[in-house]
């Protein structure tokens, strides 16, 4: 997939490719930068440090999982976005759907980074992402990232509970139908 984007003066075309579990791991550095730009701001207002070290230790526990997909986003040579996926058991099963027959998939990581946001980067990785699976699809997410919840209502993403995690994080659980 390609897209022609426009930030000010820059103009780039960017290009959304499928990675094997190997060539994921083989950019975590990279991942874990653009991580660390991605989750500084709001509504995570992670320090880039933690970040980018949670990124990468994800990345090398999920992309040796079942159920491992990986695209990346790239814009005139550089890196501007990623999204993982793995299988889902746990979420489904916290959601108070068990799932029988076709794993359920976990969209586990969708990041752009802000400099490109608002071109569609997001929206192309998650289908890109997503193509193809007709299992049951679950993510969690910020209750205050707007720009990630639009999208994923916009593709048929519903919430399904809130989440605490002590002391003082919360988080929505959401569902997809395939």
């Amino acid at each position: 997939m390609t897209a022609v984007l426009a930030s000010g003066l820059e103009r780039a075309v960017a290009s959304i490719r499928p990675l094997e579990p190997g060539q994921a791991r083989g950019l975590v550095g990279e991942l874990a930068v653009l991580a660390a730009a991605v989750f500084a701001g709001p509504p995570w207002c992670e320090p880039p440090a933690v970040s980018a070290e949670l990124v990468a230790a994800r990345l090398q526990v999920d992309s040796r999982s079942a159920g491992f997909g990986c695209v990346v986003a790239e814009a005139g040579g550089e890196l501007v976005g990623f999204a993982w996926r793995r299988t889902a058991w746990a979420l489904a099963t916290l959601g108070g759907r068990p799932a029988c027959g076709q794993p359920p998939v976990e969209l586990r990581e969708l990041a752009v980074h802000p400099r490109w946001h608002g071109h569609r980067i997001g929206a192309g990785l998650h289908d890109a992402l997503l193509a193809g699976s007709t299992s049951p699809a679950w993510l969690v997410t910020h209750p205050a990232a707007q720009a990630a919840l639009g999208l994923y209502r916009r593709r048929g993403w519903q919430v399904v509970r809130l989440l605490s995690y002590p002391p003082t994080k919360t988080r929505l659980l959401m569902h997809k139908r395939r």
